[in-house]
């Protein structure tokens, strides 16, 4: 059994070429994403909007707790778990986006 090596350098230019690719693409949607928010006016409305759907997303859930009954309940622990879920929408978003650059 012979090794063809022409193919297996083919295979391997085409996996470095695919992580230069998937780097780059990941590089300059950091450097964009970096740069937007060191600009005071993009940083300042980005914050806005997080802060709107924040409490929009929460006031649902206090019309809900209202309807239960549960008006006096501690909504800290809500917040709480809502961070622990935007940071696993954020990770799942990073890994989305990776695979995008590796499309």
């Amino acid at each position: 059994m012979s090794i063809d090596w022409g193919r297996v350098a083919e295979i391997q230019r085409t996996f470095i070429g695919m992580g230069l690719l998937v780097a780059l693409s990941l590089c300059g949607y950091r450097f964009i994403r970096w740069a937007l928010l060191k600009i005071p006016v993009t940083r300042n409305g980005i914050e806005q909007w997080n802060i709107r759907t924040a409490e929009k997303d929460f006031s649902d859930t206090a019309v809900a707790l209202r309807k239960l009954g549960l008006a006096n309940m501690q909504t800290d622990p809500l917040r709480t778990a809502g961070r622990k879920n935007a940071a696993v929408v954020h990770a799942s978003y990073q890994v989305f986006m990776f695979l995008i650059a590796l499309g």
